[in-house]
């Protein structure tokens, strides 16, 4: 199997069986793989050397796996160890080298008891390429130590180990030269002063060693970088020490070390970080943070030298928490790339490429989940490194999973290759993209101040005395659990809560992307981000689904009162139609229109909206009603009939009376109470005209009645057979035929009358002439 299959590849195997599981295969595309060991992540791994070997700690401290490459850069699985003595110790592994065809593998041994009469310790081991063991060492203390690193000096053959342990003062870096061929440790000595002296790399030249470290020991309140060129023999050569100037006072509270060093061309170059922070009683203040280069002569005089400041919006922000910040020089494109775990607090990853005047890039988000164990708690960010033609991130993370929708706390490798590290754009499929970022690169002005790193301070090689003690690495038999996630996908969990005093009906039920979900008092979902549906339903209720969208990296939580609000309806007469619009305005939110039946009592609607509620029924006034959406809300409507339009005209115009009550002269429109009717129309000189009707809720009738004329040849009766035209057939008017009129009176206006009054009107002209 080549290389390009394997990021991270866990073999769990026994010694018998030599079966394992593949890992990803790196392309031209990103690559994302989960791995978990007994329903957990691995605690721990080792970046790889070489493209040799990697080591994988799991389960406890004190039993691990391992893989190797072979030259032809194939998965040889190894086998899984156990560590049976020392007894009551934990002893883990932190280096892995590939040495003389084999592995060196060489960790700390701690045994969690400040009282004990050894309290520390490591120990170094030499497998061959089928993962036995051929010797194994260990030694204890009286202090705490840990071994960062192994190196191999190609000169002499022995084997160097660095680290650091309270041996002097608070914590101090320590260097052994063990001896492969007598298989013992030939020297030991920890680099001291009163306060802590750390070792951050050790470069090997032909007939001496070259430290470089950071120290807090010297003096002044700021830590300083610190240089020795010893023998062989650790007698030391020379030695400097430099101090951060601002404007020729040394800045205080500044911290400064080393993350990259190289020899060529005798002369020395280091890269690192420096952070300057301002402490009080109640909080720490950071003040700057940034880059700095050094170039150093053979004798250790500066050659060159520049501190930039890391600014973001005007403010400083800190650059590789836990440990991770490293710089790597791509191939071919001569780039230098800068790899880190924090960006303005928010523990993350984000690869950015180093300019003269800024750092741009792109962050890499995952549900971090820094796994404890003992002695101590492992950054999320556990390695990185290059790996054919791909840039590596090794992550713990939290809540991942594949198809199968179990979580899972694994580790994620993530391989991203070279042509891809322009276009993160692959890293939106798996939620890995976080956005984009600058930050500003400011030359700060700072000097630094060469000094001795010995005299006048109490500095110096301590020798320590170490107890050679016993240790069994075995093998063992027994396979674990191992799950491969194939582009696992960040969980979102999503918390519903039914408080004691909750209003949610107990008959409702919740359903998430068409699963039920209980909630006795707390639900706790994991779904993948992005869209999901959420439907309440109830018996006798129609159902209401909200559309949410889940953002990667973000929890959720809330009450399952806010899910849905109950409307329960009772309308008088049935079978009405309901129209519900929310909120009130002309372009709601929510428009629902149903009917109720028999079988449909309400309907559930999204809570805390305005919402507007209407009743309709055919030949009834529609009434409307508003609610607030929350809990259970109970309406009920009395629906009034629709009122019937009577329209009345009339030749000539009359007076109208409807039930005995006058109303205006005729043409007349008047709205009525579906019912019976007796309508009469008068007018003097004319008979009156009466009928019966019956009018029925909404229905609009019209009357169009010519009156007829009374005559001194008929009497006045109280109907008079008129002609009649109306929309709705109506009962059949009444007609009173009697011969005298209403109100009888004699009439003088007869033919004699009129003939007297011409006589007088011809006398008056006669008199005139």
């Amino acid at each position: 199997m080549n290389i390009r299959q394997v990021v991270l590849t866990i073999i769990l195997l026994s010694i018998i069986s030599f079966s394992y599981v593949s890992g990803v295969s790196f392309g031209d595309d990103v690559t994302v793989t989960g791995y978990t060991v007994n329903n957990k992540a691995p605690a721990l791994v080792m970046e790889q050397n070489g493209n040799y070997g990697l080591l994988i700690l799991f389960d406890n401290a004190s039993t691990w796996a391992l893989i190797r490459f072979d030259e032809d850069m194939n998965i040889v699985p190894l086998r899984i160890y156990h560590v049976s003595e020392p007894k009551g110790y934990a002893v883990y592994p932190s280096s892995i080298i590939p040495y003389d065809g084999g592995f060196l593998i060489a960790g700390g041994i701690d045994s969690g008891n400040i009282h004990s009469n050894f309290h520390g310790g490591f120990w170094i081991a030499y497998l061959n390429k089928k993962g036995d063991i051929l010797w194994e060492r260990a030694y204890l203390t009286r202090y705490t130590s840990s071994i960062s690193r192994v190196l191999v000096d190609k000169f002499t053959g022995r084997i160097l180990l660095v680290g650091s342990g309270s041996f002097y003062s608070g914590s101090d870096g320590f260097i052994g030269v063990f001896n492969p061929e007598t298989r013992k440790l030939e020297k030991f000595v920890a680099i001291g002063g009163p306060y802590a002296d750390g070792v951050d790399a050790v470069l090997v030249l032909k007939s001496s060693y070259i430290v470089v470290g950071s120290s807090w020991s010297l003096g002044d309140a700021q830590g300083k970088v610190f240089i020795l060129k010893f023998t062989k023999d650790f007698n030391i050569l020379s030695s400097i020490a430099f101090t951060l100037l601002d404007g020729g006072t040394p800045v205080r509270s500044a911290d400064w070390w080393t993350i990259n060093a190289s020899y060529s061309n005798n002369t020395i170059k280091l890269f690192g970080e420096f952070l300057i922070e301002k402490y009080s009683p109640e909080k720490i203040t950071l003040q700057k943070s940034g880059l700095w280069w050094m170039t150093i002569d053979r004798d250790l005089n500066p050659i060159y030298y520049s501190f930039k400041e890391a600014i973001v919006n005007s403010s400083p922000i800190e650059l590789g928490y836990s440990g991770v910040l490293n710089l790597y020089h791509l191939p071919l494109t001569n780039e230098s790339l800068i790899v880190s775990g924090i960006y303005k607090n928010y523990e993350r990853f984000f690869v950015g490429w180093l300019h003269n005047s800024s750092i741009d890039g792109y962050f890499v988000n995952v549900n971090r989940s820094p796994i404890s164990y003992y002695p101590s708690t492992i950054s999320p960010f556990t390695s990185v490194f290059t790996m054919d033609g791909s840039l590596v991130l090794l992550l713990t993370a939290s809540k991942y999973s594949d198809t199968n929708f179990k979580v899972y706390n694994p580790l994620l490798a993530i391989g991203i290759p070279y042509t891809k590290l322009h276009n993160p754009l692959e890293l939106r499929k798996s939620f890995l993209y976080g956005g984009n970022f600058s930050i500003q690169l400011r030359n700060t002005g700072f000097k630094i101040e060469a000094g001795r790193y010995i005299a006048p301070y109490n500095i110096k090689l301590l020798n320590v005395e170490m107890h050679p003690g016993n240790i069994s690495i075995v093998p063992v038999n027994s396979a674990l659990n191992l799950v491969e996630l194939r582009n696992p996908k960040p969980m979102v969990d999503v918390e519903i809560i039914r408080e004691k005093n909750s209003r949610f009906p107990e008959d409702a039920s919740i359903y998430v992307d068409n699963t039920k979900i209980n909630v006795s008092s707390v639900a706790t979902l994991y779904l993948f981000p992005g869209m999901h549906n959420i439907t309440v339903t109830r018996p006798g209720f129609i159902s209401h689904t909200e559309k949410i969208h889940l953002q990667a990296f973000v929890s959720y939580g809330f009450s399952i009162d806010v899910l849905a609000s109950f409307l329960r309806l009772s309308v008088s007469p049935e079978n009405a139609t309901i129209k519900v619009m929310c909120p009130i305005s002309y372009r709601p939110t929510y428009r629902f229109i149903f009917n109720l039946t028999p079988e449909i009592k309400g309907i559930i609607l999204p809570t805390g909206y305005h919402c507007l509620v209407t009743a309709i029924k055919d030949g009834y006034v529609p009434q409307s009603k508003e609610i607030w959406t929350f809990g259970v809300i109970n309406l009920t409507f009395n629906l009034r009939p629709e009122p019937a339009t009577l329209i009345i005209s009339s030749n000539p115009s009359a007076e109208v009376r409807i039930n005995g009550k006058m109303y205006n002269i005729t043409p007349l429109t008047v709205s009525l109470n579906p019912g019976n009717y007796t309508v009469i129309l008068s007018r003097e000189g004319y008979q009156n005209y009466s009928m019966n009707l019956s009018l029925n809720p909404g229905e609009t009738r019209k009357l169009n009645i010519t009156l007829t004329r009374v005559t001194p040849s008929t009497k006045r009766s109280i109907n008079t057979p008129s002609p009649v035209t109306h929309t709705k057939t109506s009962s059949a008017p009444t007609q009173n035929m009697s011969t005298l009129p209403l109100n009888e009176k004699r009439n003088i206006c007869g033919p004699a009358f009129i003939g007297v009054l011409a006589l007088l009107v011809l006398v008056v002209e006669q008199r005139k002439i």
